[in-house]
Order: C-alpha cells, then structure tokens, then sequence
C-alpha cells in the first residue's frame, strides 16, 4: 500500500491532475487547432473562412488527423501548466497554513488558486504569443497557408 506523505500525495495529485489535462487538451484541440487557423488566414489573408468552413477544409485537405497536428507539446504545455499551477497552490497553501493557527476560509483559498494560476498563466502566456508569432513568421508556415489556406474574396 502507498504511504501517504505530504511529498506522496503531492506527487498523486500532479499525477492526477496532469492526466485530467491530458484529457481535456485532447478532447478541445480540434478548437484550437481551428482557432490559430483562422488568425493565421486573418493575419495572412486579410478575411477568415469563418470556423466551420475552417475546420471542414482541415478534413478535407488534410485527414481528420490534421485537427490533432501539434497535439503532443500542446499536452506538454498543458501538463507543464498544470503542474506548475497545482505546485504553486499547494506551496501556498502550505505556507498559509502554518503561519495561521486557525482555519482559512473559502476566500482564502480561493486567492491562492487565483495566485497560482496568474503565476501559471503568465507562463503559459508568454508562451502562447511566441508560439502564435513564430508560426506567422515561419517560412514554412507561409507556404503552408498559401497551400491549405485559400483566401476569400
């Protein structure tokens, strides 16, 4: 049986936590995946296909697994946001705790979570505006977009 140390169940915890990630990034991808998409056309083109009429030319040019390209360090990304962001509360909360001989409450706590994810946040957005440019700027991408993404007019 597993013991349950502080380190223990922080240790389940991220595990848990990072699989729920998992899951939730690889159920929502396709969205994203339409999303950069279309401000890649708007960027690129000027006027977007709309994101139905997007999605459906991802199919029809690329297979359904053109919805999934990049899946794996969009995951990462994920579980590394998770992590940090469960990390953060949990220090938090534990400092808190000892400095307060009393119970906190809900507001509390709901200040640590906010704290942690702003910390997360700021990670994950940095990382996202680089991620976004260097795709726009990417020669690669470009041809790309003048390739699968036909401009409307």
């Amino acid at each position: 049986m597993v013991s349950s140390t502080p380190d223990n169940q922080l240790g389940i915890r991220l595990i848990l936590t990072s699989a729920s990630a998992i899951v939730a990034e690889a159920s929502t991808f396709p969205i994203d995946i339409t999303k950069t998409r279309l401000q890649l056309q708007d960027l690129h083109c000027g006027v977007t296909k709309g994101a139905i009429r997007t999605a459906i030319g991802i199919t029809q040019e690329e297979g359904f697994r053109g919805l999934y390209k990049g899946l794996p360090p969009a995951l990462l990304r994920h579980v590394f946001y998770t992590s940090t962001r469960i990390a953060t509360y949990e220090q938090l909360r534990t400092m808190v705790t000892q400095e307060s001989k009393h119970n906190q409450s809900m507001a509390h706590h709901a200040l640590l979570g906010g704290i942690s994810g702003m910390v997360g946040q700021v990670l994950i957005c940095i990382h996202a505006l680089l991620y976004v440019y260097s795709w726009s700027k990417c020669p690669f991408v470009t041809s790309v977009v003048s390739k699968h993404m036909t401009c409307v007019q």
